[in-house]
């Protein structure tokens, strides 16, 4: 069957989503006509007859349906992540700040050790506006947002704690 089948176009655009996800492809890659080929080759070998044509993938293999695609499969795993850090009786947060070449960033990873979950970034910020202000809210919101979720988190772990808890950290 070729791709005029909607059901099939839909998995070979989240299968590529994720391919090109997993492999930190540049989402470029859905545009590039050596990708093109690779995916034609692949539907004609899967239609066991390598002398059909197959429709133009243009419409399914740009940036702008990849991007799309991608942001759906990564809601999708963040839904999934906090169902399962859900089930756990307790989760802590780590939190870091820090500054690169003069940009500013702050990170939120979620981690429940012991329970075979891997480490799940949260939320990655950058920003040129931190401060006490900015992280306060961010953390207090963060913690109400997996409230909302069903996620406990019992602590929360950072280098430098003490001077954060002091700052901007709910007691």
């Amino acid at each position: 069957m070729f791709l005029s089948n909607d059901c099939l176009a839909e998995k070979l655009q989240t299968e590529i989503a994720y391919t090109i996800g997993n492999l930190n492809l540049p989402l470029s890659t859905s545009e590039n006509p050596q990708f093109h080929r690779l995916v034609e080759a692949l539907i004609k070998t899967g239609q066991n007859n390598p002398t059909k044509l197959v429709p133009s993938f243009s419409s399914i293999l740009s940036k702008y349906n990849t991007r799309k695609r991608m942001i759906k499969c990564s809601e999708n795993i963040h839904k999934e992540m906090l169902l399962k850090y859900s089930k756990n009786v307790a989760n802590a947060l780590a939190i870091d700040g820090g500054t690169i070449e003069k940009r500013h960033f702050f990170d939120i990873i979620l981690l429940s050790p012991g329970s075979g979950l891997n480490p799940y970034i949260y939320d990655s910020i950058e920003s040129d506006f931190m401060n006490v202000d900015f992280f306060k809210t961010k953390v207090k919101g963060t913690i109400e947002e997996l409230k909302k979720q069903n996620v406990k988190i019992c602590s929360i772990v950072g280098d430098n704690l003490p001077v954060q808890i002091k700052h901007y950290l709910i007691r």
